[in-house]
């Protein structure tokens, strides 16, 4: 029997979030963008029914839509960390196998979501020119070694780089002494693909690095978490703080929400916190603030938690919300258009 294609890809995981649900299988959405002012404060949803969209991760391979990054999701980083994130929650003690597969959930939580696609695409839109500039400079110098040796390559299309999505295409006129090379590349859903391969089978050596450690809310204080649950701080005070860390930077703060209770954390240079640290109503008002402020277009909640209106008030506008769904609609057929024609 034939697997079903995975066409609906959630960027936050329905296991993940079933850490907020209430005995009904519901947890709470706060929406950060709304359609008009009398949309719901507080929305009762399914893990299933949220934090998904439509060919997010699929592929193209030989010019066939493939769904193996979704699966490589799955059997990589979902479903190991499904145990650890359990035995965490329970307040059992983690192996070091358990610490790496839950380090591992979290590098791959924190490159999967739109709003980490669209900094790597903007990024992208800037350094891609370089390195495209590079590549042909390099191929350059090839072929003029190859032509001073006599030898020269048909005029086919090359598959240059394992990380780009991009095509070199090389013309030669009627004598072969003289041609046109072009590289062709798209900066879209190809090139965040090729960036999380990369991040999470190099990059992520970093963050296996480093002391991590499990904070405890207080008692009175719930976790939150959002559609962007990974935070990457630079933090001097509450009026001088950004979310621009990286995973080997000195000093910045990792952490992601594991259950309204725990919080999976590192300070990067630090020693390891003592296991079962509980902090002071204070300290997880502060972390609440933050992991609000990082959310990309919603917050999520076991209980209703009205401080979250103050942290992050609602933007009403219908535009906005009707571009976006009509964005998200389009999706997959306009990038699977430019990785075919670049």
């Amino acid at each position: 029997m034939v697997d079903k294609f995975r066409a609906n890809s959630h960027y936050v995981p329905e296991n993940y979030l079933n850490n907020w649900c209430d005995s009904n299988n519901k947890l709470l959405r706060y929406s950060l963008l709304v359609p008009h002012e009398n949309y719901p404060i507080w929305k009762s949803s399914t893990p299933n029914g949220i934090c998904k969209h439509r060919h997010l991760y699929t592929s193209l391979i030989d010019g066939k839509e493939s769904d193996n990054i979704e699966r490589w999701f799955d059997a990589h980083f979902e479903t190991p960390a499904a145990e650890p994130i359990k035995k965490a929650v329970r307040g059992n003690r983690l192996s070091p196998k358990d610490w790496e597969l839950l380090i591992k959930f979290l590098a791959a939580q924190d490159v999967r979501t739109p709003a980490r696609m669209f900094e790597i695409i903007k990024r992208g839109e800037k350094t891609v020119p370089e390195i495209t500039d590079n590549i042909l400079k390099n191929i350059v110098e090839e072929f003029q070694e190859l032509k001073a040796s006599g030898r020269l390559p048909k005029s086919e299309k090359l598959e240059h780089s394992n990380l780009l999505p991009i095509k070199v295409k090389t013309e030669f006129g009627p004598n072969q002494d003289n041609g046109t090379l072009r590289v062709e590349t798209t900066v879209g859903r190809g090139y965040w693909l090729y960036n999380i391969k990369y991040l999470l089978e190099n990059t992520i050596k970093h963050l296996l690095k480093h002391q991590w450690t499990i904070l405890h809310s207080p008692k009175e204080i719930e976790w939150l978490t959002s559609d962007d649950p990974v935070i990457k701080l630079n933090y001097n005070s509450l009026a001088e703080y950004d979310y621009g860390g990286g995973w080997g930077s000195v000093g910045t703060e990792i952490f992601m929400p594991l259950s309204t209770k725990h919080l999976l954390y590192t300070r990067i240079g630090d020693k390891r916190l003592p296991r079962g640290t509980t902090l002071t109503r204070e300290q997880a008002l502060i972390f609440q603030r933050l992991i609000a402020g990082h959310a990309h277009r919603c917050i999520y909640s076991k209980s209703q938690n009205d401080l979250v209106l103050g942290l992050r008030p609602r933007v009403v506008c219908l535009k906005t919300f009707n571009d976006e769904r009509e964005q998200w609609k389009h999706w997959h057929a306009e990038n699977i258009a430019s990785e075919l024609n670049p």
